[in-house]
């Protein structure tokens, strides 16, 4: 019985490690959907392995798209802790370059990770988001606009460049 307890203990063991890796990283381009009472929203982010963050919010009533949102910036993983720092926002109305070397960090604590599936937490508000990895956008949101795309580009490089303290 006691061998019978190890071996189940061990085998659990090794695939909490194969499901949850800090091998297993946040890059890439994910989807997902957050539903509430209040608010139907579909995310799509792109992560870049050189750190580089963009993510659309759409925000929807009774089927129809009322809203969009951009945020770019830049992202970082360690373990079960993602981070974003939003360099610039972007609406159907406005576009915002946030302040210099001092732009909202936004904590995300990744409960799960598995095959092309990612569960997190934001830890301002507790809302879970479950992401699924794809390998292309449904449409081009960020690139589409490429005056957008450029200013976003280069508010991000100077930030890293000037600001980043961390690596």
């Amino acid at each position: 019985m006691k061998i019978t307890k190890i071996i189940v203990s061990t085998v659990a063991l090794l695939f909490s490690c194969y499901s949850f890796s800090s091998d297993l990283d946040m890059t890439g381009i994910w989807t997902g959907e957050n539903i509430t009472v209040s608010e139907h929203r579909k995310i799509y982010t792109v992560r870049t392995k050189d750190g580089y963050y963009f993510s659309r919010h759409e925000y929807y009533k009774d089927d129809v798209m009322v809203r969009w949102l951009h945020n770019y910036g830049v992202w970082g993983q360690n373990n079960d802790k993602l981070w974003t720092d939003i360099v610039v926002y972007a609406s159907d109305t406005s576009v915002k370059n946030l302040p210099d070397c001092n732009p909202p960090r936004f904590n995300y604590i990744v409960q799960s990770i598995y095959q092309n599936m990612a569960t997190y937490v934001a830890e301002r508000d507790g809302v879970e988001y479950a992401m699924e990895r794809i390998d292309k956008l449904p449409i081009e949101f960020f690139t589409n606009n490429k005056v957008l795309h450029k200013f976003a580009l280069e508010k991000i490089h100077t930030y890293k460049q000037e600001c980043r303290k961390e690596i």
